[in-house]
């Protein structure tokens, strides 16, 4: 399938892999294995502040554009 256009529930059997747009969902959503991130994690209107994985085993904190926090 290369296209999908959903309204209510989808099952995927073997993955789901989003290129490009992405993915909106309004409600709850349960994963059930690994999520993959890019770089980081950020919040929908305040993208200066974020939860980064800046290098492998590597996990910071930014508030206002600046690292904040990198555990040892």
């Amino acid at each position: 399938v290369t296209n999908v256009d959903s309204i209510g529930i989808v099952t995927a059997r073997s993955g789901l892999r989003v290129v490009g747009g992405g993915i909106t969902c309004v409600g709850v959503a349960t994963f059930f294995n690994d999520i993959q991130v890019g770089d980081k994690i950020i919040h929908n209107g305040d993208t200066n502040t974020a939860i980064r994985f800046p290098t492998a085993d590597t996990v910071t904190v930014e508030t206002g554009g600046t690292e904040r926090r990198r555990p040892l």
